[in-house]
């Protein structure tokens, strides 16, 4: 990773001791000018840890640093299994393999410099997951930071060492957290657990290096510890793009949990043992002075867990309240053969009865799969509860050969969780907002200063700049230009694709934090994610309505992210809805998709969650084959996944249904208007509408006109709902009745 270069503007402003709120305020706007001179390569704001003063601060950054010749006398690296071996572009421990291997961030509290601590602590437990097969599970394994902190002689709140704090893992271990509860004080070693020594995990070894180019390598087996240097503004990190010192004066070192890289930003993944949330795992755009890692204990036997779990209901393939629906685990075998394996399921939650809780799963051989699709789990949910409703599962596995094991999952009752079609690594960088223009995919970057432009299999082809000094989230397609929301200057701009030039741009509605925006073929609709509103605006910024976001909270914490205009929903079309769940605002749980009409109401059963590893931002909708895309920003990826409505626009050949028959268009190819030839097999209300290639509608023929048993016919002059002529290209006319539709393409030429 290269270093950080930058030319400081002006003269440097001298700031005395950053603690009370005026002091705070001064830092923060000198901060913010700094990194606006600089390009802003990140977003400074206020923090849980921001208003600190200067002595508490020094106290988060406790990492002694010890000279490199000195672990080198301890510990040199001679890993065989790197040679050959060449890293990926990126790499992230919260989702390889499609599974989650890092534990929960934990704070270490603002009094007690013992990020060493927490940081070996965070990086051993990852490996031991990685080691035993132990993925998704954030607070398993938890071990005690607090018995390295006491009992290692590695340091104490003042300050320690991660070489000390590796060998006690190789000397002594780690138990688990309730052994020894973390209290954010130098306690004494005998406070913990009379029985520690038999509840202690432990390394076989441990190795460090200064060498930048062995860390992907290191990394590649597991999360490292990591030393970084910080100055002042860290504490004002907000994100917005991989972190960097540019201000302020320089803090003691600061120990890292180091679990992943992204080239594309020049950055590394850290986890964080500063804040209860999130935001923990943030990106640096700085390298480690250098890295510590240990090598746990393999557990003997076999190493089982759950690789994918799903629930199979027959109606609608939702669990929906009131219903049964069959669960079916897939699990996999990171050891030796398991023998004759087991299954029996629980739940602690009152409104589920699991009636069907013991399944066989077979011999499961090595880095082998099973699962229990013969014999499913069965599930019942009680009507009254309201959804999405989360529940605990737990499943104890068993074997001929003694082995045991306790696998906690959780599933919900009405979400559909979808299906990935296909994923494609984003090569840009972080993705935020998509669109989907008919023949190719906008996707802006929120670290870059283009918007990238993509073929439907996920090659480049191109990009245009965004406006000056902004950050874009959503962002939606007009069948002639783009449009983008600014979360910098919260305006919305409408922009040339063939040069990104500005053709309009209004203040949003969205006044807090904007987010996604979505056009339905006449209005905007724009998502605010800190009010958690949708507002529907005119083409020219003016207000016409909008409503509170529909979703039922529960105890799930949210953001509303992504927006996208699902042409095929009921009432003339609906609004997807991409957001993020967190629970106890803790940790993210899932992303999901709901469907909701523009009037502000869920349509039953329409959404689906993805896995808790994804962090998502935008949706798009390709109306060819009703199919979705999804956005990540965590692995960056452009992902395809089933619609709510699949295959329901762009299919030229369909079986005709029984009410409506015989549907021609003529002329096809057509230069100004078209005739739309159907028959009905009685009294039927239909609904007649036009859309183009983005599945955006263009105007309605019949909104539930009833007709009568026979012929007709129905003409289209080629015009758009104001009465513009609509541009030469490929159309389609979907004839929607009770029960029954058809769509037809239809190609207007110049």
């Amino acid at each position: 990773m290269k270093r950080w270069l930058f030319v400081v503007i002006g003269a440097i402003i001298s700031l005395g001791y950053v603690g009370s709120a005026e002091a705070d305020e001064s830092f923060l706007k000198a901060l913010k000018d700094t990194l606006a001179k600089l390009g802003n390569p990140w977003i400074a704001g206020s923090t849980s840890v921001s208003h600190l003063s200067f002595e508490k601060k020094q106290k988060l950054c406790g990492e002694k640093l010890i000279p490199m010749e000195e672990l080198r006398k301890k510990r040199d690296i001679r890993y065989p299994q790197w040679e050959g071996r060449e890293p990926p572009s990126h790499w992230d421990w919260r989702n390889v393999d499609g599974h989650d291997w890092m534990t929960q961030p934990k704070g270490q509290g603002t009094v007690c410099g013992c990020c060493w601590a927490f940081s070996v602590v965070g990086a051993f437990e990852a490996r031991y997951k990685i080691a035993n097969g132990i993925p998704d599970d954030r607070w398993d394994p938890n071990f005690s930071e607090q018995f390295v902190l006491s009992c290692s002689g590695a340091g104490s709140c003042s300050g320690g060492q991660a070489d000390l704090a590796a060998q006690s893992m190789v000397n002594l271990g780690v138990p688990d957290e309730d052994c020894f509860q973390y209290q954010e004080s130098d306690l004494p070693c005998r406070d913990r657990c009379s029985d520690w020594a038999t509840r202690v995990k432990k390394a076989v070894e441990w190795s460090t290096t200064d060498n930048v180019s062995q860390y992907k390598q290191a990394i590649m087996d597991g999360p490292t510890q990591c030393t970084m240097p910080t100055k002042e503004d860290i504490f004002y990190y907000a994100g917005g793009g991989p972190y960097i010192p540019v201000m302020g004066r320089d803090m003691s070192y600061h120990g890292i949990c180091l679990c992943g890289w992204d080239d594309a930003n020049d950055s590394w993944l850290v986890k964080n043992s500063w804040f209860h949330n999130e935001s923990q795992f943030m990106w640096y755009g700085q390298n480690p002075i250098y890295i510590v890692w240990v090598i746990p204990e393999e557990e003997p036997g076999p190493h089982i867990y759950v690789d994918n779990r799903k629930c199979e209901e027959p109606n609608n393939g939702v669990w929906d309240p009131g219903e049964e629906a069959n669960i079916i685990i897939t699990l996999k075998n990171t050891g030796i053969n398991a023998t004759n394996v087991n299954g029996v399921l629980s739940t602690t939650d009152m409104e589920i009865t699991v009636s069907g809780g013991n399944s066989f799963f077979g011999t499961i051989s090595e880095d082998g799969t099973a699962n229990n699709g013969t014999t499913p789990f069965t599930a019942q949910a009680n009507s009254n509860i309201t959804v999405p409703y989360e529940v605990p599962f737990k499943l104890d596995i068993t074997t001929d050969d003694g082995y045991t094991k306790e696998i906690k999952f959780k599933l919900y009752v009405g979400i559909n969780p979808g299906e990935t079609i296909k994923c494609s690594d984003f090569s840009g960088g972080t993705p935020f907002g998509i669109v989907y223009d008919g023949t190719y995919l906008w996707v802006t970057d929120f670290n870059s200063p283009n918007i990238k432009k993509f073929d439907k299999q996920g090659n480049p082809a191109g990009e245009i700049p965004i406006p000056s000094d902004e950050n874009c989230t959503g962002m939606t397609w007009d069948g002639s230009n783009l449009w983008v929301h600014g979360v910098t200057t919260k305006r919305i701009y409408k922009l040339d694709t063939s040069n990104g030039q500005i053709m309009e741009n209004f203040v949003s509605h969205a006044t807090q934090h904007p987010a996604g925006l979505a056009y339905d073929g006449a209005n905007l609709w724009v998502v605010d994610r800190n009010e958690w509103k949708i507002f529907k605006i005119s083409t020219s910024g003016n207000l016409l309505g909008g409503f509170n976001i529909p979703v039922p909270q529960g105890s799930i914490d949210f953001g509303p992210r992504g927006l996208a205009f699902e042409p095929n929903g009921p009432e003339g079309g609906t609004l997807l809805l991409y957001m993020t769940h967190r629970r106890d605002n803790l940790r993210r749980d899932s992303c999901v998709v709901w469907e909701m009409t523009r009037t502000g109401s869920l349509v039953p059963n329409h959404h689906f969650v993805l896995p808790a590893s994804y962090y998502g931002w935008g949706v798009e909708v390709d109306p060819a084959t009703g199919e979705y895309w999804i956005s990540h920003r965590t692995p960056p990826q452009i992902c395809k996944v089933t619609g709510f409505y699949q295959k329901d626009i762009g299919i030229e050949e369909q079986p005709c249904p029984s009410k409506i028959r015989e549907v021609t268009v003529f002329s096809n190819p057509a230069q100004d208007k078209v005739s739309i030839n159907f028959s009905l097999t009685d009294v039927r209300e239909v609904s007649i509408n036009i859309y183009d290639i983005t599945g955006k509608i263009i105007c309605s023929l019949a909104d539930k006109k009833m007709f009568q048993a026979g012929t007709h016919q129905v003409a289209w002059n080629g015009r758009n709902r104001l009465g513009k002529r609509a541009p030469c290209g490929v159309y389609f006319c979907k004839l929607d009745a009770f029960e029954s539709t058809i769509t037809r393409k239809i190609v207007m030429l110049k």
